[in-house]
């Protein structure tokens, strides 16, 4: 298990994790809404054997600090590039899963000087205005019943049935991050 730090990063205490060799070439991960950085486990361990991995608790997840309000994606993006300068990282590839997505087209946008690569898997360049309702009706419910609400439609978005039958191990861990994250972080990746 590696010892993860803790620093004051664009204004909020950061939870992040850096494995590999010092001089290696960078990869930066970005986990989905209501997880944490413990989402890359597996792809950290393999990844490291040949480059320097950074992951973090986005703000709002895990331990990393949640504000209150609706989060701007200028500020996500600036969250990500300020942890690379508190590294002392002046470029890296960056792999953004979902929200993490969303945040890496920010960055492609005002920091394309900062990234070798952005890989945006399982995201979009727009929210649809129908989806508008349904992301305020998530952080209704969310502060109505607490993240448990949260479970059972995310693992219905996320895995397929055959995987939700035979994999409780996987249903168990991400459980277990949407139920941690703090209802306000939620909020407000939902209302950026």
């Amino acid at each position: 298990m590696p010892a993860f730090q803790t620093a004051t990063i664009n204004g909020i205490s950061m939870r992040y994790d850096v494995q590999g060799q010092a001089g290696a070439s960078v990869v930066v991960l970005h986990h989905p809404l209501a997880t944490n950085l413990t989402f890359w486990d597996e792809a950290t361990a393999a990844l490291s054997t040949t480059y320097r991995v950074v992951r973090f608790d986005a703000r709002g997840h895990g331990k990393s600090e949640a504000p209150a309000g609706r989060y701007a994606f200028e500020t996500l993006a600036q969250d990500v590039v300020a942890l690379m300068d508190h590294l002392g990282i002046k470029k890296a590839a960056y792999i953004g899963l979902s929200m993490g997505g969303w945040v890496g087209q920010y960055l492609g946008l005002l920091h394309p000087d900062r990234f070798n690569s952005l890989t945006l898997v399982s995201t979009a360049s727009r929210t649809a205005p129908e989806m508008q309702a349904a992301w305020r009706d998530r952080v209704t419910v969310a502060r109505e019943k607490g993240m448990i609400s949260q479970v059972e439609p995310a693992m219905g978005r996320w895995l397929a049935a055959t995987t939700r039958a035979n994999r409780p191990d996987l249903i168990k861990r991400f459980s277990t991050m949407i139920v941690t994250t703090p209802v306000e972080g939620y909020a407000g990746w939902c209302g950026a």
